[in-house]
């Protein structure tokens, strides 16, 4: 059984759920892309690793998806410093949530439930893209 409670399945996604919700990471990165934001390009690079990871995990899609975070921080990170424009509250509440639910529903955690159609590593998936983009807008 993985870290992240999913139950490894037979089929073109290891786990379907924490697959599909890694496209929320694709989403944000064509809001920020539409937006000329810094960042947008590293927010697609989250998403495809994390896909990737999710339907067929591997070393390179892992790195792809932590690296692609990395760069995301930094951007968003670097434009805030300078315009020195100060961090967005809820985006930091949102992330902060997103790790509360991330790590409660990680394999035997308290909501961890294998074979449950509401994965938490698919709420965590959400609301880090929703937490993410707001930190890409923040200089906006």
């Amino acid at each position: 059984m993985p870290f992240d409670c999913e139950l490894i399945r037979e089929g073109l996604a290891a786990q379907p759920v924490n697959t599909v919700s890694s496209l929320a990471f694709i989403v944000a990165a064509v809001v920020a892309w539409r937006r000329h934001l810094p960042g947008a390009l590293a927010l697609v690079l989250v998403g495809v690793g994390s896909v990737l990871f999710h339907a067929a995990p591997s070393p390179v899609s892992s790195f792809v998806h932590d690296a692609g975070l990395v760069l995301v921080i930094a951007a968003a990170g670097s434009a805030m410093w300078a315009k020195r424009t100060r961090l967005p509250i809820w985006s930091l509440a949102v992330l902060a949530t997103g790790i509360g639910v991330w790590a409660v529903s990680r394999t035997g955690g308290a909501w961890c439930s294998p074979t449950a159609v509401l994965q938490g590593h698919a709420v965590w998936h959400l609301l880090a893209a929703l937490g993410l983009a707001g930190l890409l807008l923040a200089d906006r």
